[in-house]
């Protein structure tokens, strides 16, 4: 069996058609099909945070580089796109949980999971404070 990945790409918006940057391909660290992804802007601005979560518990915690919207100036029309470049920061596995998707609040005070078959019996959602999302990095405590 082929290893779970993830393939992400920087899309510019302001060009028609839409432009995309090539992919930067985040494998090896899922052992589950990824069924959810969520990113935040960490508080200050100056990083993305990017959350993966797959059928087998497992959460993956990336950061990134700081978002587009966020910077000085739109990328010229005929500048290439840079490719996204997220690095692994935390990795944690959820015995017993089958992660369905994932989410930050819309504050980013707070972490969520939708959970298909937890060990406690039934489904149900987990919710996580976050604590200076971006500047800690510590998702769940």
């Amino acid at each position: 069996p082929r290893a779970p990945l993830s393939v992400l790409v920087q899309c510019s918006t302001s060009t028609s058609p839409p432009s995309f940057s090539t992919a930067q391909v985040l494998s090896g660290v899922h052992s589950g099909n990824i069924s959810g992804v969520t990113f935040a802007v960490s508080s200050d601005g100056g990083s993305t945070l990017l959350v993966t979560g797959d059928i087998s518990g497992t959460l993956c915690v990336w950061r990134g580089a700081r978002p587009p919207h966020s910077l000085p100036s739109p990328p010229a029309l005929s500048s290439p796109l840079s490719p996204p470049s997220f690095v692994q920061m935390q990795k944690v596995k959820l015995n017993g949980v089958l992660i369905f998707d994932c989410a930050f609040s819309p504050s980013g005070c707070a972490f969520g999971i939708a959970d298909l078959n937890n060990s406690q019996g039934g489904y149900g959602p987990h919710f996580w404070q976050c604590r200076g999302v971006g500047k800690c990095l510590a998702v769940m405590q």
